[in-house]
């Protein structure tokens, strides 16, 4: 008869510190609206902040974060189930998880599933209220946008009655608005995936990598050296260019262009195919994937870092017999490299998206930024943004981590998805209510007219940060903890 015997899942007992990613995050986000406020809403001046750069650094600090968080457990349990043992009792992360033996691998393969099923579930209480809602805000905007903007004539004062729509237009509009609540849509291809408050595609691409995440888990190495690591990094940074080029390229040469109304005018080929590929959520996966490799190494860092600690304690520490020399004297001298890669990096990353701005107002150089720097820079820089945070982590103490990790930049970062996913709404709405409902639509018709003003930027986004603040503390927040909650009641 078989005995089942208790097998702890290794608890670690340090911590990889990444509180400097808060204000990176809240970056990024300020990256991304101000892209879309001097793209869609500003006709005067022309700017991009590096959004899709931050885009991919988003992606990058996923899978760093939940590489850290649930990378020990994950492997755990998928080396278990691969021996034949069955989980038990799943606890937070930082607790011990209390596994016996089970009666075969598909009894143990069900462990892992019921992991990812829990896992998703819970990403899906953390961000689920605030994406939906900002989901329901934009929906009564789209049909407006999907329905009537298509088809607007200026010489015409009846084209600008409320919107009528086709059959055929209720259910693109239906199966977007689905695909979107279901955390898919950026698998179907742009343009049909990308229409109801299109900043959401990065949401869904983050969900498919949760999905596979347990599994990826288990297959990537947990213990490389620094360099090895690294050069996996650069690996997988080939592989997604190449990913992304060869799904523009193919899309490119079959000169496809959609047959849909969501165009008010059809974009280049060019532009056409880059957006393809920059919103396949398939081509992402790598970006991912180096996050998650440097999470495991700031974890063995850390782990480091705590053995030389201790031994430093054990050999200062009073004893009759005189102890060995020991090098982990030399630590403070090697420490000093990490804020010194942390710094520079980020002034790298500060230029680069100066140069932008600037380089992106300058008409005369918008095809050459386009094909340049902005293509560019995205297929280049997620290795650098995997050293990026690996060197955050291992210099909070440093001035610059101090700085990052300071009150008034946290805070900016706790509010930095709601800044993300309702900016595209209040964007729309607040255009429309500024100029009014026809000077505002007529406009979106005839990219002749005027917009916003440059400068206006500045009381929208003193509307974005209450709106923000309140939507966190008042319903993400509160949900969050709701929904966890129950999750906790149903396990």
């Amino acid at each position: 008869m078989r005995t089942s015997r208790e097998v702890s899942v290794p608890v670690r007992t340090t911590a990889v510190r990444t509180a400097p990613f808060d204000a990176i995050r809240f970056l990024g986000a300020l990256q991304v609206s101000v892209g879309h406020y001097y793209g869609v809403s500003c006709r005067s001046v022309r700017i991009d902040a590096g959004g899709g750069n931050a885009v991919m650094l988003f992606f990058v600090m996923s899978g760093f974060v939940m590489g850290v968080a649930y990378g020990d457990r994950a492997r755990a349990l998928g080396r278990q189930a691969d021996a034949g043992v069955h989980l038990l009792k799943a606890t937070s992360y930082g607790e011990t998880d209390t596994i016996v033996n089970g009666k075969g691998g598909a009894v143990s393969r069900l462990s892992l599933n019921s992991f990812t099923l829990r896992f998703l579930a819970r990403r899906a209480a953390r961000i689920g209220p605030l994406y939906w809602l900002s989901l329901l805000l934009y929906l009564p905007y789209s049909f407006y946008e999907q329905c009537r903007l298509p088809h607007l004539d200026l010489a015409d004062p009846t084209s600008f009655a409320l919107p009528m729509c086709t059959a055929d237009e209720i259910d693109l509009i239906a199966l977007t608005t689905l695909t979107t609540a279901l955390f898919v849509t950026a698998w179907i291809p742009y343009p049909y995936g990308a229409s109801i408050n299109t900043p959401l595609w990065t949401v869904t691409c983050q969900f498919s990598y949760w999905a596979l995440f347990p599994r990826l888990a288990l297959w990537l190495p947990d213990r490389l050296s620094l360099r090895r690591t690294l050069f996996a990094c650069a690996l997988l940074g080939l592989l997604y260019a190449a990913s992304s080029v060869a799904v523009a390229a193919v899309v490119f040469a079959a000169d496809y262009q959609p047959e849909t109304n969501m165009f008010a005018r059809k974009p280049p080929p060019i532009m056409y195919a880059y957006l393809v590929a920059h919103l396949w959520p398939l081509a992402k996966m790598p970006i991912f994937l180096i996050g998650q490799l440097c999470g495991a190494a700031a974890m063995q860092l850390s782990d480091e870092a705590q053995a030389r600690e201790q031994s430093r304690t054990q050999s200062d520490a009073p004893s009759d017999t005189p102890s060995p020399v020991d090098d982990t004297r030399k630590q403070p001298d090697e420490q000093r490299w990490w804020p010194r890669v942390a710094g520079l990096v980020t002034l790298f990353y500060l230029s680069f998206t100066a140069m932008q701005v600037y380089v992106s107002s300058v008409p005369a150089l918008g095809k050459r930024y386009m094909l340049v720097m902005r293509i560019g820079s995205e297929l280049a820089f997620p290795p650098l943004f995997g050293l990026w945070l690996l060197a955050l982590s291992q210099s909070a103490d440093s001035r610059l981590g101090r700085l990052l990790s300071c009150r008034p930049l946290k805070t900016a970062g706790a509010i930095s998805f709601a800044w993300y996913v309702l900016h595209m709404p209040l964007l729309s709405y607040y255009g429309w209510l500024r100029l009014g409902f026809t000077p505002y639509w007529a406009a979106r018709a005839d990219r002749s007219l005027p917009l916003l003003s440059a400068v206006e930027i500045l009381p929208f986004f003193a509307l974005l940060a209450v709106l923000s603040i309140a939507a966190h503390y008042l319903i993400e927040v509160p949900a969050r903890r709701e929904l966890s909650r129950k999750l906790d009641l149903m396990s």
